[in-house]
This record gives structure tokens, sequence and C-alpha cells, in this order.
């Protein structure tokens, strides 16, 4: 069901990075990692503007919040990844790492560990609960893209967007676990809301991983049109898998049926490539961030069933 979405102003370059947060006693929250270096949080629900995470000197890649949704983490072209207080905005922790862009980050499930993508082709492993220590280190074949924690934080996921390759490597040993050839190279890698499936958006397809071992259980390629570059930024899917969104290349966000990945619906809002998308935890609308500039929260209700009240 087409709808008119919800414009969320406050960015004035791309938006790479949008992470819902998991129902809290407060609500839901969404944070955006941004290229204007100014990550933002907002209702979930509204798109009212929270907070902005102020300190970071250039272009902010990924940006995510803890299980509770009282820390952040953000990854930067400015050297570092920042740890946050994000009730206050208060920065808690600037995590350096030399003259080496931040491309990713995330935290383990128990908020225990936070991990650091950087074009240094390497993997950061940092414990919260001793700040000041040194990280471990997972050496990578290419520069990390987008990152995450297992659901039982025993594995970290890699992609690259140099290379049609999956790594999974082991938290506690380092080691590689396992390589997953990909149909493209790697944009982005996220958990479904049940943690049963890893999506993943390579090249032009939108790939469902089972999240134990990693077989492959659907793969559907998302056609670009013509005069752009052929491929998808970023895919996610409804909770309850009857959907996915994909974003591409073209500046189009595209909803497929979730069994057959036919397109059922498209929407042409954005002006550059759409490189995030992210649903809302209870499925009812879904977000998505683009070249130029603009969060847009699209609500969403499936054929048959009574629209939720205007916020």
């Amino acid at each position: 069901m087409k709808s008119h979405p919800i414009v969320c102003p406050g960015h004035t370059r791309a938006i790479r990075d949008l992470r819902f947060s998991n129902p809290t006693e407060d609500g839901i929250f969404l944070i955006s990692g941004t290229h204007d270096g100014q990550p933002m949080i907002r209702s979930a629900e509204t798109g009212d503007w929270i907070g902005t995470f102020e300190g970071h000197k250039g272009a902010c890649w990924s940006a995510t919040l803890n299980q509770d949704a009282t820390k952040a983490l953000t990854a930067a072209a400015d050297n570092t990844m920042r740890y946050w207080d994000a009730l206050s905005g208060d920065c808690l922790h600037t995590f350096q790492h030399g003259h080496i862009v931040v491309k990713c980050c995330d935290f383990s499930s128990t908020g225990k560990y936070a991990i650091s993508g950087c074009n240094d082709k390497k993997v950061r492993i940092y414990d919260l609960e001793d700040i000041e220590a040194d990280p471990q280190i997972i050496e990578m074949p290419a520069q990390p893209q987008c990152l995450r924690f297992s659901p039982d934080d025993a594995q970290i996921v890699v992609v690259s967007q140099d290379v049609e390759t999956m790594w999974v490597f082991d938290r506690t040993t380092l080691a590689t676990v396992m390589e997953v050839e990909l149909p493209g190279v790697g944009r982005t890698v996220r958990y479904t809301q049940d943690k049963s499936e890893l999506i993943v958006a390579a090249g032009s397809f939108a790939m469902f991983l089972d999240s134990t071992n990693f077989s492959e259980k659907r793969k559907f390629e998302v056609e670009t049109e013509k005069g752009y570059e052929p491929g998808i930024q970023a895919c996610d899917q409804h909770p309850d898998g009857s959907i996915f969104v994909t974003g591409g290349n073209d500046h189009i966000v595209r909803m497929h049926d979730g069994a057959t990945g036919e397109v059922i619906e498209t929407q042409r809002s954005h002006h550059g490539p759409v490189h995030a998308v992210a649903f809302h935890p209870h499925g009812d609308s879904y977000a998505t961030g683009a070249g130029d500039s603009a969060v847009r929260i699209w609500r969403y209700t499936p054929e048959g069933a009574d629209a939720p009240p205007a916020q």
C-alpha cells in the first residue's frame, strides 16, 4: 500500500547507516550515521529529533545502539570510533585508530564488547568493561565495509565492498571459521528480527542465509534501471518475513515479496543512492536513508489490515 513518508530533516550529507533500537520503556529509537559527521537519534514513531552526538570531525559511516538504547557507537572518517551515553549525549570514550578511516561498528548483545572495521584491513574488538585495554585484532584480506556480532556473540560476520566474500570469525580465538562466496561485493549484513537469518546485500542480490550454518535459504537478483551502476546498497526484512525492502543505486526503494522476491511496490522519493534501509521492530514502518541527505520513515500496512493511527 503506497504511503507518504515522514521526512526527517537535519542532515546535510549522505545517510550511510540506519538502525532501530529494541523496544524500551521509553519507546523505540532510530539512529542515523551520516557523512555530515552529526549522527542523530530520533523517535522511531514520529521521526522527531531527540539529539545529536557531537564530536566527530569527519564523515560518520556507521551508528548503532545497544540493547536497551542507553549507549551508542559511531564510526567515522576522523579515525575514531566513539562510545556515547545515549541518554545525555556525552562521549564516554574515543577509540583512536591512527590515521585510518573507521567504516563500521557494532555492539555485542550484552553490551560488553564493541567492534570496529577499519580501512587498514583490521577488525578490532574492544572490551567496554576494560575500556583502556588494547583491542584484540583480526587481520583481514580486504577492507571491511559492514560487520555484525552473531546473536550469541561467539562470531563476527564481515563483508567488504572490494571482494565477493563474507567472512565469519571466532570472537575468542580470532580464527576464520568460514568464508562464504557471494554473488557480488558486500554492502551490508544484518540479522532478521528473530535472529534466524542473516541478510546480505551483495552486488545486485539480496541474500538470506541460515544464521547458524550460513547456508543459503533464498537469493534474489534486483534489477537496476538503465543509466545507473547495477546493484543494491542495503536490504532488510519485515519481522514476519512476508516482505523485504532493498535500497538501490538507482535511487529506488523496492518492496519485495518475501517468498518470491517479486517487486510489489516502489518508492521514488530519494534523489541519490539508497544506502540504508531498516524495519521497525514491530513491522509497522521502515526507514530509508540516501545520498540526498534525507531520512524517510514509511508506514507499512499489509493488504487488508487497518492502517495505524497517524502520529
